[in-house]
């Protein structure tokens, strides 16, 4: 026999549900969007240090900044929430006034815009490093 359902009863158990499940996926994509700003600061700090390394035995300034740039771009184009087109790639002197020598110090700057899930941490995010040029000029 089939019997008539009190729709009276578990109205509470209702309410709950739905107070309670927006925050869960909240929740759950707060996990997921820190675990994806976490690969990509990983991606980019080793982008940086490649990119770096690659320019710093270069012969010259023009030279090391197409090695760093194309580094970078090989190495971040495997991280899926990094969008690859807002790839910025800076080196900066340490003392100008030496220019590209043997000794002195440049710093790579790589800025990219990391996409996650939760909208309010998307946003651009940059790695720095600094080495010396190991590569004389000539």
């Amino acid at each position: 026999m089939l019997r008539k359902i009190n729709w009276k009863k578990g109205g509470g158990e209702i309410i709950g549900f739905g107070i309670v499940m927006p925050m869960l996926v909240v929740l759950f994509c707060g996990i997921i969007s820190s675990a994806q700003l976490s690969m990509a600061n990983e991606t980019l700090q080793y982008s940086a240090y490649s990119s770096c390394r690659a320019a710093v035995v270069s012969s010259d300034l023009d030279i090391a900044t197409d090695r760093a740039e194309t580094i970078a771009r090989e190495t971040i184009s495997k991280n899926g929430s990094i969008d690859i087109n807002t790839l910025d790639v800076k080196l900066t002197l340490m003392d100008a006034s030496k220019g590209w020598v043997k000794g002195n110090f440049v710093q790579c700057d790589i800025t990219v815009y990391v996409d996650t899930m939760m909208p309010f941490t998307s946003r651009n995010r940059t790695s720095s490093i600094i080495m010396m040029i190991e590569r004389p000029a000539n």
